[in-house]
């Protein structure tokens, strides 16, 4: 929160050195999985990585005679999770900062106001339900996390899980342990919901990315820059270094010859992903505010929508399989018995199951990437379209989309991103033609080939960011034109 939070507002309101370009390089770190910047940094600080090399050749040191913060530690999972997770806050923050009003923290001056005391008794809380939904989101994310903390030997619940279950063969204690984890989501979702409050803002007069309000003298405005340039560089630069180190090895470009596939299966199971993920969150979210009935019932329903995030994948996959299993059996038996048909597996093994279960994950993604944008909109805007004669497909298509389109973007970018990421659920459901970056990566990181391993996670990242930037630019652009 403290570095998300900090650099939006820097990047929104103050004019310093690179403002255009860090605006943009703070969302990249979103595009690389958390294991994998975890591999990168293993490698750079590891004992025989370059960094402890170049100390060691600097000063004469032996093995033994230095101390150096091991990486593989909780302190070392905390600062690649938060390198990797800080744009969550970022981007939720940014669009909020960048739709109040500039007359509101301009009156806060007026009155006396220090620029630090008008950003913490006037823009925190006017943002401060996009700040609790982008800390929610980091929240579920750590807990659900699984390839960083078992590359660091971190005990959690999801190592406990995916230990029980499948090292020991105890699947009701682990499904103890999942409905346990259940329970801590659930607490965490109802904190977000009580610190974020219940307003709301409909300015109309904006505060425009381009044209920041606060001129720094020329000292602490390179401290700006300074503090926006370093989580862009621990997050994103410095892995993306080190994976191409890795890839320009002899081994570097093992994986060239499956990459075309795997491109392409990523990119459609991502495509397809984010579509429909974003359509259900949509429709959740427009049923939830709506006065009439039971008002409270749609607003429970996404709450408990959103509770898979948090589920890891690997258990997510299991439990979506149980039931579907089920089901294909069931209409295989009917089909033989009535027709004397055999259908074979109709569900499992599919595309079906695999986009279900990412819809299932990554609702709350999308969800969050919504409700800022739903919780602006004037509750009657609906209904008023509806007195003029406009049907529900009518108001859908030209009233709330047009309204809502910055945040129906940035939710279906952060979908996109997270499906193109998403590796448990993935290897555990996915159709047996299909071939994903982050399963080949992962198969090549398992046998410890990292430096093979390094191209595929290059093209996540590349696949992942390319969309981070061209959302950016897109609600840059708008925040102008408002």
């Amino acid at each position: 929160m403290v570095i998300g939070v900090g650099c939006a507002w820097l990047v929104a309101t103050t004019a310093f050195p690179g403002r255009r370009w860090l605006r943009w390089a703070l969302l990249a770190p979103a595009a690389l999985p958390a294991y994998v910047v975890a591999y990168a940094y293993t490698d750079i600080l590891q004992v025989a990585g370059p960094v402890q090399t170049w100390l060691r050749d600097l000063f004469g040191w032996q093995m033994g005679d230095y101390w150096f913060p091991p990486i593989r530690s909780m302190t070392g999972a905390i600062m690649v999770m938060t390198a990797v997770f800080f744009p969550y806050v970022y981007i939720f923050s940014l669009v909020a900062f960048g739709t109040q009003a500039q007359r509101a923290v301009e009156i806060a001056r007026s009155l006396g106001r220090s620029p630090w005391s008008s950003f913490l008794t006037v823009a925190i809380p006017l943002a401060r339900p996009a700040i609790m939904g982008g800390a929610a989101l980091v929240m579920m994310e750590t807990l659900a996390d699984f390839g960083t903390v078992q590359h660091f030997g971190i005990p959690t619940f999801t190592t406990g899980i995916y230990r029980t279950w499948f090292a020991m063969g105890a699947p009701l204690a682990a499904m103890k342990l999942a409905a346990y984890l259940l329970l801590v989501i659930g607490l965490v979702i109802a904190l977000e919901y009580l610190l974020r409050g219940r307003g709301r803002q409909t300015q109309a007069v904006r505060l425009g990315h381009d044209t920041a309000f606060m001129t720094p003298n020329p000292p602490l405005a390179w401290l700006a820059t300074l503090a926006c340039l370093i989580p862009a560089m621990v997050g994103f630069v410095l892995p993306v270094l080190c994976l191409i180190y890795l890839a320009m090895k002899s081994d570097g470009l093992n994986s060239l010859a499956l990459m075309p596939g795997a491109i392409t299966d990523t990119l459609w199971l991502a495509l397809a992903g984010a579509l429909v993920t974003v359509i259900i969150a949509l429709m959740l979210s427009l049923a939830s505010r709506r006065r009439h009935g039971k008002r409270h019932l749609g607003p429970m329903g996404v709450k408990l929508a959103t509770l898979g995030y948090a589920v890891p994948g690997t258990v997510l996959a299991v439990g979506v399989l149980v039931p579907f299993g089920l089901l294909d059996r069931w209409i295989m038996a009917v089909a033989d018995d009535r027709f004397g048909v055999s259908l074979g597996l109709i569900f499992s093994g599919t595309a079906f199951i695999l986009l279900y279960a990412y819809a299932t994950r990554f609702l709350a993604v999308a969800v969050k990437g919504l409700e800022p944008g739903v919780l602006r909109m004037a509750e009657n805007l609906g209904d008023a379209a509806q007195t003029l004669g406009a049907s529900s497909w009518q108001r859908l298509f030209r009233v709330y989309l047009p309204v809502l389109r910055p945040s129906v973007l940035t939710a279906s970018v952060f979908v996109f991103v997270e499906v193109v990421k998403e590796l448990p659920a993935t290897l555990v459901l996915r159709p047996f033609h299909v071939e994903t970056l982050a399963l080949l990566a992962y198969r090549y990181a398992a046998d410890e080939r990292l430096v093979s391993a390094a191209l595929p996670s290059l093209t996540i990242g590349l696949i992942g960011v390319i969309p981070v930037i061209i959302l950016g630019r897109i609600m840059f652009a708008r925040s102008q034109q408002g």
